[in-house]
């Protein structure tokens, strides 16, 4: 689009340096907009609930560590078709974004080898993510304690904790790469802000 743009402008005999400056005037609105919105539905005086799991080697990995920094959690689950087709989007903002912890939490993993499911899928798929396991507990095999903790009905769940350890956001679906990215970065700013 900012291409053809600038190539209208200069069509119709304006320097292509105007067209550059409507384009970033209506991405900047476009952006305050979207963070309006966004903003609206951002919770308050909610504490994230503490967890520790194992990552994909059996470290234990534990929400209190990444204390004082922007923490993104993304509940998802190898057989679940929108959580992989969402995972480029996160890709991209894992990449934009290296002051924010993500941690891509597999969860209601189904079927007899969870953990070599999902270290199966992460070396097939290349993602360097830092994925942590959501095992079923032994008494109750449908429970899963980081999704029960987070009332995770369905995934993808995304959910956005501030530098104080409180539960700013939390959001479930996908849509599309280009929406994720433009919500999540959007929740990821006002994070920065708090």
């Amino acid at each position: 689009m900012d291409v053809w743009l600038k190539q209208l402008h200069v069509k119709r005999g304006a320097d292509g340096s105007a067209a550059i400056k409507l384009l970033d005037s209506l991405k900047a609105n476009v952006q305050k907009q979207q963070l309006a919105a966004v903003a609206k539905t951002m919770l308050h005086d909610v504490a994230a609930p503490a967890f520790t799991l194992k990552d994909l080697n059996g470290k234990p990995v534990s929400l209190a560590d990444f204390k004082g920094k922007v923490v993104v959690l993304d509940f998802w689950a190898t057989w679940c078709g929108p959580c992989i087709a969402a995972m480029p989007g996160m890709a991209t903002l894992v990449k934009k974004h290296p002051e924010v912890v993500f941690l891509f939490i597999a969860t209601k993993q189904e079927g007899a080898t969870p953990l070599a499911d999902v270290k199966a899928f992460i070396q097939k798929s290349k993602y360097n993510f830092k994925v942590l396991m959501d095992s079923a507990t032994k008494d109750k095999p449908k429970l899963y304690p980081a999704a029960a903790a987070y009332k995770v009905s369905g995934i993808p769940t995304k959910v956005v904790i501030g530098k104080n350890g409180g539960l700013l956001f939390q959001t479930s679906g996908f849509a599309s790469e280009p929406r994720l990215i433009s919500e999540m970065d959007a929740m990821i700013t006002l994070a920065n802000q708090q």
